[in-house]
């Protein structure tokens, strides 16, 4: 079981992990947060090249070459029954499967939040763009927790999100309140 349990599982893990932060988080974000945690933003070239080049390349050569050089474990000459393996199999998935399942889940989300304004809010660009631009979006409560560690990049969405309540007090119209809520991401 050692060689389902911590072999594939671990290294796709560690690809989808690249490809989340240099990617679809989106590198120069993590960049900003880490120069917000540390004051100034560490070696750029460098965390690119490990983070956005090499890191996914590396990982995914070694989930290829895991798969193609895999056999069935055996104990001496004694080999598995195919439950077994069926089970090292299952506790592979089993690691894995939350992320297509959560992927699926916050486009769900996403889809419903912006199925009913698709001609409304910005009309050139497609339903399924706009869907995984707002699946990509972070919370307005995304950030640090204190109110004065707050600043950059953080701020203005502070700062969005009290506007937001204060039209929502002032206004009693629909209409506005509805595309306040289509303009910043709020949870659902």
């Amino acid at each position: 079981m050692n060689e389902y349990a911590a072999n594939l599982s671990l290294i796709i893990c560690g690809f989808l992990e690249f490809v989340v932060i240099g990617y679809i988080y989106d590198f120069n974000n993590f960049m900003e947060d880490i120069r917000m945690m540390l004051g100034k933003r560490p070696l750029e070239p460098y965390w690119f090249f490990t983070w956005c080049i090499s890191g996914p390349i590396i990982t995914l050569i070694l989930v290829f070459s895991s798969i193609i050089r895999f056999q069935p474990p055996t104990e001496g000459n004694y080999e598995y029954p195919a439950y077994a393996n069926m089970l090292g199999w299952l506790m592979v998935c089993s690691s894995l499967i939350f992320v297509p399942c959560i992927m699926i889940y916050e486009f769900i989300k996403a889809w419903k939040a912006t199925y009913n304004l698709q001609y409304e809010v910005i009309e050139h660009m497609p339903h399924y763009l706009r869907m995984l631009t707002y699946a990509r979006q972070p919370d307005t409560e995304w950030g640090p927790t204190k109110n004065e560690n707050r600043y950059g990049r953080y701020k203005p969405k502070l700062e969005q999100s009290t506007f937001i309540n204060q039209s929502n007090i002032n206004d009693r119209d629909n209409n506005s309140i509805l595309k306040y809520k289509n303009m910043f991401r709020t949870r659902l």
